[in-house]
């Protein structure tokens, strides 16, 4: 079964699917809560700019030069320690990071670059138990498919590990969710491919030194898909995994309890889960007495339905939330945090007559109550909370994303400081999440001098709907890759379309999109690159038959003319090379062209002759075997020489009949008039403002008649 068949498995309307990077939905994962009131804009983010009691910065920035990256995870050991986790891209595809914050600066780190020698890997989890001490998980890829991987901090150097390796048979596995209780105590929980083809849920125990991987759900999973979701660790002896398996075809939720030796499972939501379809999305714990596990079930309805289940150190008890809100098909819980015994909260969403709805339920050790969140805001229908974080009983944060008006999609914040479910929506700069492009409709693949350029916006969250460009020259497709830094901006090229010039011959072209955020500051992306822009250099037949070689691209060092390749002459004719209307180029020469330019292919033709008898031709009539054999030349001519050749020189050869003496040259001239006239009278117009030349010269012995021969030329 592929992960994508798991996905649709574990999946119902409008609920969230399990938090595997390869999955993730981009609205699902847009709002990002931290406590200690600091959030990480994956968007560009002008030096200087901020919002009060939020600071924004831009992190992975140096090595995402692909121009797609992503934070999937943070954790906040204190206020001046974090930790940020996800992906960033290259020249070799999605790679891993982390970064580091001191209480200043964030400072990134590829995580899994050995590993990663596949092209594609994410950091999808990250867990601090300490300032020194952090662990971050997710997947990376090799020649044998995807393998799951952790990285353990020591305040300095990020180390890492595979894990599941020797579960991963079936090479597809992932770290999915990563609990820290200690330095020395964490819990990483996920996927991986059995030698049958089927997703198996495993956790990982590290003692501060060593991995050790265990399947969990192993006798319950005996369909063919089962997924750890959540960790959450309390200490050494005492952790809370949970996550999907299936049995007879359909999907379960399931937890399962550490001791500090063995992971014991146990189905929750089994009495609700009527309908077949369950997922436990994450879970929280306090104590080792006291978590809670949240995500949805399948109802006799067929409807998802929003469940918590409470652990009390022995027995899991199911609830369902949101009931009384979800009177439309669908809801669940994504995330969960518990400040206590008696205080914890539940985010996610429900559906009603006016679309899904965001919620959080509040547990006071013995109650859940619902509470809508989000509402005000939510005009376009269709919310969500995607996160929970509660630092203490009195202090909690769910973020999460609605539709507006415009049916954007934007981000919130909804804070409870004794005021159960206040919401503050946050102001978030604008982020780019599919970079601009840059097309050449005119010549695809090619980047002609003339040719039109247009460029698309790409697709922004938080933009306030204008946008604004800038094309840019480059030197290289390299420096192409930060053309704001590296590249000149084109003076006027602020529009969507672009005409290349012959200022960009030799030039890499590319168009920056900036768009305003809610917070008011600019944002910008920039697009692919084109390719070296060119001269286009096309070549014609000219007054040959056949096809011309096709257009070359001339660079500053131009291009080596090509020969007649596939032409035919005309009659008589010979190629000569090639024309730009001044200059006529031999085959094999180099042209370098100052702008867009069609070559004609050269003709040369020499003269020939044809015997006619000059005593035929008098002053007075044509005897008719004469004017046929002119009328033959004739049509010989027009089928023969091709296109705008015409006769251009007529040459008299008038010799003279040795017994009589030379001709005199009254007569000669004389016969010359006769036969212009004449063929005038054959070729029509196409004799043009042809001469007819006289040029006598001496009988050879013996000779009796004189010729006259007509000579062409183009």
């Amino acid at each position: 079964m592929s992960r994508n068949s798991l996905a649709a498995l574990a999946a119902r309307p409008g609920a969230r699917r399990p938090s595997h990077g390869r999955w993730a939905s981009v609205v699902a994962s847009l709002a990002l809560v931290v406590a200690g009131a600091t959030t990480i804009g994956v968007g560009a983010t002008p030096a200087g700019a901020s919002t009060p009691g939020w600071t924004s910065s831009e992190v992975a920035a140096t090595l995402n030069v692909g121009g797609y990256a992503y934070v999937n995870s943070v954790s906040c050991a204190s206020t001046t320690s974090c930790v940020a986790g996800g992906y960033y891209t290259d020249s070799n595809g999605h790679q891993a990071f982390v970064s580091v914050y001191d209480g200043s600066t964030w400072t990134d780190t590829e995580v899994a670059k050995a590993l990663n020698v596949g092209g594609y890997a994410s950091v999808i989890s990250v867990s601090c138990a300490s300032t020194t001490s952090c662990v971050a998980g997710g997947y990376y890829s090799d020649s044998s498919g995807h393998q799951a991987f952790v990285s353990v901090y020591d305040g300095s150097t990020w180390t890492d590990t595979e894990v599941a390796k020797a579960l991963n048979v079936g090479g597809d596995a992932s770290v999915n969710s990563v609990s820290c209780a200690s330095t020395t105590s964490c819990v990483a929980g996920g996927s991986y491919v059995d030698s049958g083809g089927y997703f198996q849920a495993f956790v990982s125990v590290y003692d501060g030194s060593t991995w050790t991987d265990t399947e969990v759900a192993k006798a319950l999973n005996v369909g063919a898909a089962a997924e750890v979701n959540s960790v959450s660790c309390v200490s050494s002896t005492f952790c809370v995994a949970g996550g999907i398996y299936e049995d007879a075809g359909t999907i379960q939720a399931f937890v399962s309890v550490y001791d500090g030796s063995t992971w014991t499972d146990t189905e929750v939501a089994k009495a609700l889960n009527v309908g077949g379809g369950a997922n436990v999305n994450s879970v929280s714990c306090a104590s080792t007495t006291s978590c809670v596990a949240g995500g949805y079930y399948t109802g006799s309805s067929s409807h998802a339905q929003a469940f918590v289940s409470v652990y009390d150190g022995s027995t899991w008890t199911d609830t369902e939330v949101a009931g009384a809100l979800n009177v439309g098909v669908s809801a669940g819980v994504n995330s969960v945090s518990c400040a206590s015994t008696t205080s914890c909260v539940a985010g996610g969403y429900y559906s009603d007559s006016s679309g899904h709805q965001a919620f959080v339920s509040v547990y006071d050790g013995s109650t859940w109550t619902d509470i809508e969140v989000a509402g005000a805001l939510n005009v376009g229908g269709y919310a969500g909370v995607n996160s929970v974080n509660c630092p203490s009983t009195t202090s909690c944060f769910a973020g999460g994303y609605y539709r507006d008006s415009s049916s954007h999609y934007q981000a919130f914040v909804s804070t409870d400081a004794g005021a159960r479910g206040s919401t503050a929506p946050v102001v978030e700069p604008a982020i780019d999440v599919v970079a601009p492009a840059l097309s050449d409709s005119s010549a695809p693949g090619a980047f002609y001098v003339g040719d039109g350029l247009s460029a698309t916006t790409g697709t922004w969250f938080f933009s306030t709907g204008a946008y604004r460009y800038q094309w840019y020259r480059c030197a290289s497709a390299s420096a192409a890759a930060n053309p704001t830094a590296s590249c000149d901006a084109v003076a006027g090229a602020t529009g969507t379309t672009y005409t290349l010039s012959s200022a960009d011959a030799g030039s890499y072209l590319v168009v920056t999109v900036g768009t305003t955020g809610q917070d008011g500051r600019v944002a910008y992306a920039a697009s692919n690159a084109s390719g070296l822009v060119t001269f286009e250099v096309r070549f014609s037949a000219g007054s040959g038959l056949g096809t011309p070689p096709g257009p070359l691209a001339a660079s500053g060092a131009g291009v080596t003319l090509p020969g007649a390749d596939g032409l035919k002459a005309p009659y008589g004719a010979a190629f000569a090379g090639w024309s730009d209307g001044t200059t006529t180029y031999p085959a094999g020469s180099t042209y370098v062209p100052s702008a867009p330019v069609t070559l004609t292919a050269a003709w040369s033709y020499a003269p020939f002759g044809l015997g006619v008898p000059a005593f035929a031709v008098g002053s007075s009539a044509v005897s008719p075997p004469m004017r046929a054999r002119l009328a033959a030349l004739a049509a010989r001519v027009r089928r023969e020489v091709a296109g705008g050749a015409v006769l251009s020189l007529v040459q008299v050869d008038a010799g003279a009949d040795p017994s009589h003496g030379a001709l005199d040259a009254r007569l000669q001239r004389a016969r010359a008039s006769a036969l212009a006239t004449l063929l005038r009278s054959l070729f029509g117009s196409s004799l043009g403002g042809a001469r007819v030349v006289l040029s006598p010269r001496p009988a050879q012995a013996g000779q009796r008649i004189s010729t006259v021969a007509v000579a062409f030329s183009a």
